[in-house]
């Protein structure tokens, strides 16, 4: 199953994303079957399918319960990959502020760099990534344009030195 998740992913980059999206779905359908709902192989299907259809009007609120759920289950997991845990808190990020504000959103980004930093270090690529994904986040929201510009700085620094 991580090798369907793997070519969903794939498929996800090459932008054929009606076939990333049917190969998520089996792969979720599946990983539930075999594995149960808070398995790990689970959780990381459900999350990517979440990440894929968030943008998608007639899936918002399935794309809520799949990343509440991943979400949920990750903070339990201690042995839960951060990069993913990570990504799963920055798309929770963008769903929550949708219904919530940008204000309830950004709380979620600030938690993914508090678990990198804590899991991984300050300096960490992903934890560098991850301040980055803040700024698009603050940037794409209208909100702190200054901390927007010093959270992109400091992470291309950290990326680049």
């Amino acid at each position: 199953l991580e090798s369907l998740i793997l070519l969903a992913r794939i498929r996800q980059f090459r932008s054929e994303l009606p076939e990333a999206r049917a190969l998520l779905e089996s792969a979720l359908s599946r990983a539930r079957e075999h594995f149960g709902p808070t398995n790990l192989i689970t959780i990381g299907a459900g999350f990517r399918l979440a990440g894929l259809i968030q943008y998608d009007l007639n899936q918002r609120e399935r794309t809520r319960e799949l990343i509440e759920h991943a979400v949920a289950v990750g903070r339990e997991h201690p042995d839960i990959e951060p990069r993913d845990f990570m990504a799963m808190l920055q798309i929770q990020g963008r769903v929550v502020a949708r219904d919530q504000g940008p204000a309830a959103g950004e709380k979620l980004y600030r938690e993914a760099i508090a678990y990198g930093t804590a899991r991984l270090g300050e300096d960490h690529p992903w934890t560098a990534t991850a301040r980055g994904n803040l700024a698009g986040f603050l940037s794409d929201w209208d909100r702190d344009f200054p901390e927007a510009e010093k959270l992109s700085r400091g992470a291309v620094a950290r990326l680049t030195s």
